[in-house]
């Protein structure tokens, strides 16, 4: 794959650009045995995803295994896909093996997120020093714990994210702590 740049459907609006990248797959009797996907994203990190389908006669029942890794340790480069957010900052990694079917893979592995901040204007939040890390399992779910400080407080964060359907995941967040500012709008005074 060659360097390239992903752009906004709507308006040829960049959102990221891409260093150069590897997606091949291995035939064998009319079957694909396996492939790969890999890419770089310049300053940001690297996704790494190589998979097998070692019967694909069994159409979305054929099994599938295969390993994810990805390596961001910039968030910031990654902020046009995530709208919400102002300003995104952070590492994530993330290791999970690949297995069930192709109707309904499975993930099992390790995730984390290092100094991360995140902050949204319109509601003058700011969350950093965000430290997460957890399991994926196979129970198509993420549980993510660790810290983080809103303003002056600090407290501890609890995440989980249901990824049944893999493009609208559900996320469960639940923050504790102490002398917290979430909301951080002088207007409202």
């Amino acid at each position: 794959i060659s360097p390239g740049r992903i752009t906004s459907n709507d308006d040829d609006e960049l959102i990221l650009d891409t260093g150069s990248g590897q997606f091949g797959f291995e035939l064998a009797g009319g079957t694909l045995q396996k492939g790969n996907l890999d890419l770089s994203i310049p300053g940001t990190g690297e996704i790494d995803i190589d998979f097998n389908i070692p019967d694909l006669s069994l159409g979305s029942y054929s099994p599938i295994g295969g390993n994810v890794r990805v390596d961001i340790h910039d968030l910031g480069s990654l902020g046009p896909i995530v709208p919400l957010f102002d300003s995104l900052k952070g590492a994530v990694n993330m290791d999970v093996r690949l297995s069930g079917i192709l109707a309904d893979p499975a993930f099992t592995g390790q995730a984390s997120m290092t100094n991360g901040e995140f902050a949204i204007a319109a509601s003058g939040s700011t969350f950093s020093e965000i430290n997460l890390s957890g399991n994926v399992s196979d129970m198509d779910r993420s549980d993510l714990k660790g810290t983080f400080r809103a303003g002056e407080g600090s407290g501890t964060i609890t995440t989980i994210i249901y990824f049944e359907d893999l493009l609208s995941p559900v996320i469960e967040l639940t923050l504790k702590g102490d002398s917290l500012t979430i909301v951080d709008v002088p207007e409202l005074n």
